[in-house]
């Protein structure tokens, strides 16, 4: 458990240093499309930062719970910026439904896909969404990992392979998501090149 106490640790320096720079940053209202990407990074953020919590304190059905959600809220968030035009955006930040704008979800990975000309998000639901939404609905796999049967014991047995390979996913995808927000501070000259490359450098660390 020592690789899972370091990353733990490491994602709590990542934090304290990330949000020393978000608060510098200032999106004025009239910028609709900043405001509400600042809505989505400190929302994933939150997510982040709890599943970070959870599995600290060794809550790790709760903390599975919420992969699925921070994984959907950043597609969400970086769909919303890159690939909605400025009429859906003013239409969206004063709307209560908005699932008219974002549509299906595999349709959202295949459009930033095709923004960034890679294929991470339709792969990473190909391969990994059915099992996110197990754990967030109280599927077949959250449940079973609620028995011992090496040991004969009612507990967790989130393998600590599994939950390092989880922490360095949600890493490389919240950290690469707050990134476009980052650059927007330092395109308004909030923050410094050095102070985002600092973030984008960061990575965790697999010794405490």
């Amino acid at each position: 458990m020592n690789r899972i106490k370091a990353y733990t640790k490491c994602n709590r320096e990542f934090l304290e240093k990330l949000e020393a720079l978000l608060v510098k940053i200032e999106i004025f209202d009239s910028n609709q499309r900043n405001m509400l990407l600042i809505g989505f990074v400190r929302n994933a953020l939150s997510h982040y930062l709890s599943i970070n919590i959870l599995i600290e304190n060794k809550l790790y059905n709760s903390a599975f719970a919420l992969v699925r959600v921070l994984f959907e809220g950043v597609v969400r968030g970086r769909y919303m910026y890159y690939i909605l035009d400025d009429i859906d955006i003013s239409k969206m930040y004063t709307s209560q439904d908005w699932d008219k704008f974002f549509g299906k979800f595999g349709g959202m990975c295949q459009a930033l896909d095709n923004h960034y000309g890679g294929d991470f998000f339709v792969k990473t639901k190909k391969t990994a969404w059915k099992t996110m939404n197990d754990y967030t609905h109280t599927g077949a796999n959250q449940i079973a990992h609620n028995f011992n049967e090496a040991q004969n014991k009612i507990e967790a047995t989130f393998s600590e392979v599994l939950i390092c390979n989880t922490l360095k996913s949600n890493f490389e995808v919240f950290k690469t998501f707050v990134i476009l927000f980052l650059e927007v501070g330092l395109h308004q000259g909030n923050i410094t090149k050095e102070e985002l490359e600092e973030i984008a450098d960061f990575d965790l660390k697999e010794e405490v």
